[in-house]
């Protein structure tokens, strides 16, 4: 029996939906149950220090989530996830983890590291130790765009410091077929490890929706490289084309920086509804009530929440840069849009209400969690 540290700037107490704490959330449910799990992360109790709430760095406590005792080492003070200060996360943690490096090795005996900059610290740090390092994504073209990560204003040296990573971990795996494909040629192991979809949280429906009325869903984070500017535009010419006998209405899901604009975007009784954000139980009930998910991103590693829409037997319109590991099949589980058109993107959504929620379903059946998380445990 062994004990896997999970490095990430978490607080495994208040999870968020969307992105690498939904993997995470996943290794919890499906990781063997021989394997003790400790999650090396940040305290997010939003109280200030040795106030209500707050938690003492550097001390383990156990905690039991979705079934399985999981340990808490936190070893950083941060404010709520979404909310950037001026320091980087990722420093904030650094320093952390320097700070406890000693508590760190006492309490664990191999490392999961989900950040590559974090990576490269604790090889440094944690030299030695076996490490295996995730990447969700391709740094190299996700830091071409419109990122909001800070590394945006210095992608060589993040170039450089995933390099580094990837050389001195024990296993790489890349949640990017691209990514995979570039770091390979870094170091011989490096593999491709595809996203999944929690088949314990994901609601499935097969049948076609009834009562007239269909429904577009988006849901992601408010920020440039999701373009949700793009997606009101998109939702608004879908329920705007619809009529008598096809009623139609939109919600998009999520929050972030652009917020604001996207309120300012949104036309008077548009029929797209704002939900903010929401947990991973309430995303599932949205994405199976949908008749059709969207995607407008400007770039993507390897998209969970394509994953969850397939599997709970909705169609995907998203457009080329949503979908880099060709997911879609065009006329059998969605539509793959090329340019960024709002009103390509909404006459695509409006095809795709007729498509088969089961031939959805069958598509991503191989993405079942139980069937790839545990493969993280094991290195090829």
């Amino acid at each position: 029996m062994s004990t896997t540290g999970i490095v990430h700037q978490m607080d495994p107490r208040n999870l968020v939906a969307g992105g690498i704490e939904s993997c995470i959330a996943g290794i919890f449910r499906y990781a063997p149950p021989d394997e003790t799990l400790v999650v090396i992360g940040a305290d997010r109790s939003g109280a200030g220090r040795g106030g209500t709430g707050s938690t003492a760095l550097g001390e383990l406590r156990w905690l039991d989530i979705a079934g399985r005792r999981v340990g808490f080492l936190p070893v950083a003070r941060l404010g709520p996830e979404g909310r950037a200060g001026l320091v980087p996360e990722t420093a904030t943690l650094a320093f952390g983890l320097v700070r406890f490096r000693r508590e760190i090795r006492r309490a664990v005996d191999r490392l999961q590291v989900h950040r590559s900059e974090t990576g490269a610290v604790v090889s440094v740090l944690l030299w030695g130790t076996d490490r295996v390092q995730c990447i969700h994504g391709d740094s190299s073209r996700a830091l071409r765009h419109r990122s909001a990560s800070y590394w945006r204003f210095l992608r060589g040296a993040h170039l450089a410091l995933e390099r580094f990573s990837v050389r001195r971990a024990t296993w790489t795996y890349v949640f990017s077929r691209s990514g995979a494909e570039r770091l390979a040629g870094t170091s011989s192991r490096v593999s491709y490890l595809p996203t999944w979809f929690d088949p314990e949280i994901v609601q499935t429906r097969t049948e076609p929706s009834s009562g007239g009325r269909s429904r577009a869903v988006w849901v992601g984070r408010f920020e440039e490289e999701k373009d949700p500017l793009l997606a009101i535009r998109a939702l608004e010419a879908f329920v705007d084309a619809g009529g008598a006998g096809d009623e139609r209405d939109a919600v998009m899901v999520g929050d972030g920086s652009l917020r604001a604009s996207v309120t300012s975007a949104q036309s008077a009784g548009s029929g797209v509804e704002l939900r903010g954000s929401v947990s991973q139980l309430e995303v599932a009930s949205e994405m199976v009530a949908a008749d059709v998910l969207l995607m407008t991103s400007r770039f993507e590693g390897s998209p969970v929440v394509m994953n969850e829409a397939l599997a709970a037997g909705t169609p995907v319109v998203g457009t080329e840069e949503s979908d880099p590991d060709q997911r879609i099949e065009d006329g059998r589980n969605g539509f793959r849009c090329a340019g960024r058109s709002a009103v390509v993107l909404a006459d695509a959504m409006a095809a795709a209400r007729s498509l088969s929620r089961s031939v959805c379903v069958e598509s991503v059946r191989e993405l079942a969690a139980p069937l790839i998380v545990p493969r993280l445990f094991t290195a090829p």
